[in-house]
């Protein structure tokens, strides 16, 4: 099933990353805090993966899944909706059956270490038209 990522448009690094990269995010935390951070994101690479054309991307332990979208219009507005302005949206194959999530976790984006404390996160609603799969092969 082909369906469509959000990623880092210079870098192509996972959402996750990019929004964190934005000055709205990082303008709010402190030097200290920016390099605990960056030290996490090296230290947990499996989090932060790049699509890059013909990689194969599998999902990080005990997440839900890569998180994508059905239409290329719900990938847009969530770029809109997070202000991330640096953004592209690409094509995968998704694979495996895909799974359409409630709920997603919350933050993680705007502090990526939430990704390493999976047993204690909170959710919040997923964004329209998304949905995750165990894998994906970057198209573009």
């Amino acid at each position: 099933m082909i369906v469509y990522k959000v990623v880092e448009k210079e870098t192509r690094n996972c959402s996750n990353l990019g929004i964190w990269k934005s000055p709205m995010n990082t303008g709010c935390q402190t030097e200290r805090e920016i390099i605990k951070i960056e030290k996490f994101i090296e230290d947990h690479p499996e989090f932060f993966p790049k699509y890059l054309k013909g990689t194969i991307i599998n999902k990080a332990p005990e997440t839900p899944g890569i998180f994508t979208f059905k239409e290329h219009k719900d990938a847009r507005a969530f770029t809109k909706s997070e202000d991330f302005q640096d953004a592209i949206i690409i094509k995968v194959e998704g694979i495996g059956s895909p799974n359409k999530h409630a709920s997603i976790i919350l933050g993680c984006a705007a502090n990526p270490m939430r990704l390493g404390s999976i047993t204690d996160l909170d959710f919040c609603e997923a964004p329209e038209g998304s949905i995750t799969f165990e894998s994906v092969e970057v198209l573009e």
